[in-house]
């Protein structure tokens, strides 16, 4: 049961920064494109 917990909660994190990641990479995306629109 102990293991399984572990791997719960481990893939969760995993998945978090995963999202994280994702979203902090589409808010540099945006501003980026924003930068050059407003040239």
């Amino acid at each position: 049961m102990e293991e399984q917990w572990n791997f719960a909660l481990k893939r969760g994190v995993e998945h978090t920064v995963a999202r994280l990641d994702q979203k902090f990479v589409l808010d540099a995306v945006c501003e980026a494109d924003n930068n050059l629109s407003s040239r």
